[in-house]
């Protein structure tokens, strides 16, 4: 029996005490059919020597806001591999990363996230990534 789609306040609760919402201070903006955004402030912790954010951060978040994308409509499920392609230096204010699902299947989803940084208002598109998820339970035929 497969599992219900992740709502938002189930997705909410769920990371509040976890890595994203303890360690990132990230907040999940969205979650419903198939699309995802999420953001986390942008501070000394998760920034290199430069003063731009880690790149483990920004494919975590591109990584995170993908898998939830698709277990909008899922259910739980799990990566199974993600590309990642890093367009510029992420320096800003606020890390934002938005996902759609782009196939759904019924072993293996897949989505497109893209990542921006907001400095001084401004958007910034910093990476792109396609993320597959596959569901903890597979889909019924």
């Amino acid at each position: 029996m497969s599992q219900p789609p992740v709502t938002l306040e189930r997705l909410r609760t769920s990371v509040s005490g976890g890595f994203f919402g303890q360690v990132l201070k990230g907040e999940v903006v969205s979650c419903s059919d198939g699309v995802c955004e999420v953001q986390v402030p942008v501070g000394p912790h998760i920034q290199q020597y430069a003063g731009f954010v880690f790149g483990g951060i920004v494919g975590f978040i591109a990584d995170v806001a993908g898998a939830w994308a698709c277990a909008s409509q899922t259910g739980p499920n799990v990566t199974s591999q993600m590309n990642i392609h890093f367009l510029a230096p992420a320096k800003g204010e606020l890390l934002l990363a938005r996902a759609r699902v782009v196939r759904l299947g019924r072993n293996l989803s897949v989505a497109q996230s893209e990542v921006f940084v907001l400095r001084h208002g401004v958007e910034r598109e910093v990476a792109l990534a396609t993320v597959t998820a596959a569901p903890l339970e597979p889909r019924p035929a």
